[in-house]
């Protein structure tokens, strides 16, 4: 597998959430999200990164408009929802482009969810294996016909580019393994499927003891959170991914077998038990060479 790692700023990406505690496909939060905001810090100066404006019909988020740099809105997110307002689907639309990502349910557990193109065609497979109630095995599998990642909305930042330009009707598998305490993830393992399910990562989290505002929904993490972050009841407060990859760096290198190392720790201010600001420090190790920076998000509720 060769994973595009950026050092300067994060994949934008999607990720599945689910509790033991909430109904797969149901988000009806108590409180409601109606904007957040990503900054970034470098040499200390503080520069605006993107936003989100979540829009909600009652009980039900209703859409997700995504802003820029220049915070000018650039795509959308909209959930349509079946009769027992279970997420039925989402409709991603980005310059002129669109991905649709279909759920489908047994019984009461989502057990697969299928992206398709603006043709109609299926570009992705996702499923689930639960175990005890809760999620504990996930397969990802992309077919890829160019450089157009679909899966590239529900992977973790640190594996959600794929290899450009596969032939037309080949695979990337990608299998994530998940170890839970309670009501939250504390270790995931990431096996490629294209390798004899080599495992490439594996990642450790510890965490708060307050409310996750994403949990139960299929939240856009911008790059700030990953599986173990978004899947769990509460909010990450130490994140380490260790693993051996085959990268190609910003600058184009490519590394075979590299260690790559991710170290985060993450701060908050709350409001009740709900984040308001949250404060992301990151260390990177790769090849030996580390690298520092700090991520703020900002959220406000109605």
């Amino acid at each position: 597998m060769k994973i595009k790692i950026s050092f300067i700023s994060t994949l934008f990406s999607f990720v599945l959430l689910f509790a033991s505690c909430q109904k797969d496909g149901l988000y009806t939060p108590k409180e409601h999200l109606t904007r957040i905001e990503n900054w970034e810090f470098y040499d200390g100066d503080s520069l605006f990164r993107n936003a989100e404006e979540w829009e909600w019909d009652g009980k039900l988020l209703s859409k997700i408009t995504y802003l820029d740099r220049a915070r000018i809105p650039y795509a959308t997110l909209t959930p349509s929802y079946d009769s027992k307002n279970r997420i039925e689907s989402f409709l991603y639309e980005e310059s002129g482009m669109t991905w649709t990502y279909q759920y489908n349910y047994h019984n009461n557990d989502l057990c697969q969810i299928l992206v398709y193109d603006q043709q109609g065609e299926v570009r992705g497979v996702t499923t689930f294996k639960k175990k005890g109630g809760k999620v504990a095995e996930i397969t990802l599998e992309a077919y890829m016909v160019s450089s157009q990642n679909p899966l590239r909305f529900i992977l973790p930042p640190e594996v959600a580019e794929m290899p450009a330009a596969k032939a037309s009707g080949s695979s990337q598998r990608t299998t994530y393994q998940l170890t839970w305490k309670g009501n939250d993830v504390v270790k995931y393992v990431v096996l490629d499927g294209n390798a004899d399910d080599k495992v490439i990562s594996t990642v450790e989290t510890t965490y708060d003891n307050n409310v996750n505002p994403y949990q139960g929904m299929l939240a856009n993490t911008n790059g700030y959170s990953n599986i173990n972050g978004t899947f769990s009841k509460h909010n990450p407060l130490t994140i380490a991914n260790t693993g051996k990859y085959n990268l190609v760096d910003e600058y184009g290198n490519e590394y075979a077998d590299a260690d790559y190392e991710v170290h985060e720790t993450y701060t908050y201010e709350y409001e009740g038990r709900y984040p308001v600001k949250q404060v992301r420090d990151i260390y990177r190790i790769f090849e030996g060479r580390p690298l520092s920076y700090t991520l703020k998000r900002t959220y406000t509720y109605e």
